[in-house]
């Protein structure tokens, strides 16, 4: 539901076989949503503002009721834009994208984080004009396809790049942040489902 000024935003949770809405409340706005492989953990990115605390990252909710688990802050000068968790479950991903700043330069800030421990594994930064998480290769390996249509195959244990592409015939614009992807264990295979820019286009 989007924010207003009087009311921070929500993330609501349709359990559809007995048509329960749960509200989870605090966000302001919301980028991406992933639950955990058991279903015992839905985590979201973006921005949250409960009137007590302001900031943006991840946040870990438990599904059934909509209480919060904990918030994963991130720097004021990042975009979260994908989650995504292991198939192990304690650990997900998250992608955000940074501003050029003193501090740091632009691109894309990849990070693993450790459930249980509280805590970021590594991190990780892409110089892409931007990416979401595409999918697992396997338990070792996941993906990442960048709006310049490259895709890169990163280490889950150390965040480090072992594959980099370009999609062949890739048109001219950039792929939108949307777009999604899958990875297919496996068969080397890399899908690809961007969103249609006019009516014309299938």
């Amino acid at each position: 539901i989007p924010a207003r000024r009087d009311q921070p935003g929500r993330l609501q949770v349709w359990n559809f076989q007995n048509n329960i809405v749960v509200r989870c409340h605090g966000h302001s706005d919301v980028t991406d949503v992933t639950f955990s492989g058991d279903g015992q953990v839905l985590a979201s990115t973006g921005r949250w503002d409960d009137g007590r605390d302001a900031g943006s990252g991840v946040i870990l909710w438990q599904p059934e009721s909509g209480d919060l688990i904990h918030r994963f802050r991130q720097a004021a000068t990042e975009r979260s834009v994908g989650v995504r968790f292991l198939p192990d479950e304690q650990r997900f991903i998250s992608v955000a994208l940074r501003e050029d700043d003193q501090t740091a330069p632009a691109g894309t800030v990849v990070r693993l984080t450790d459930v249980l421990a509280g805590k970021v594994t590594w991190e990780q930064t892409i110089p892409a004009t931007g990416s979401l998480v595409a999918g697992f290769a396997d338990d070792n390996a996941f993906g990442l396809q960048g709006t310049d249509w490259t895709f890169h195959l990163l280490n889950s244990a150390t965040g480090r790049e072992t594959l980099a592409f370009r999609a062949p015939s890739a048109p001219a614009r950039p792929l939108p942040l949307e777009s999604n992807g899958i990875i297919v264990p496996g068969r080397n295979w890399l899908a690809l489902a961007p969103p249609c820019q006019d009516a014309e286009e299938g």
